[in-house]
């Protein structure tokens, strides 16, 4: 008895993003790597699939679209001095600190200030 075509199956988009990803996986998997009959299996499958997700999935909002990253190049500017010693502070060492001289702040006088508005 002959056999009829395979029905085409309707998947939703979740089911073909993680046949998707089965894919993948399966054709970086090392077995596969070494027979380039079933790397390229798991590669045309992986290809329609993502065919199909990109048919599927909604246009990007009008939103989406203006919105891009800078074009501009990017300059790296590199720390031009090593610094060899770096001291470690901590707020215990300086309440106890004996080489502080008090500081004569009789010249400062206080001086009230109008707040600024709240927002």
């Amino acid at each position: 008895m002959p056999s009829s075509p395979p029905l085409p199956l309707s998947l939703s988009l979740e089911e073909t993003e993680q046949l998707a990803g089965l894919a993948r996986r399966k054709s970086n998997d090392r077995v596969v790597r070494e027979d380039l009959r079933l790397k390229l299996a798991h590669n045309n499958v992986l290809d329609s699939l993502l065919r199909d997700i990109a048919k599927r999935s909604p246009p990007p909002s009008p939103l989406q679209r203006s919105v891009r990253p800078d074009r501009k190049p990017r300059t790296i500017q590199w720390a031009t001095q090593i610094v060899s010693k770096v001291e470690r502070v901590d707020d215990y060492d300086l309440a106890n600190d004996d080489n502080d001289e008090e500081e004569d702040i009789s010249g400062l006088s206080l001086c009230r200030m109008s707040s600024r508005p709240v927002r």
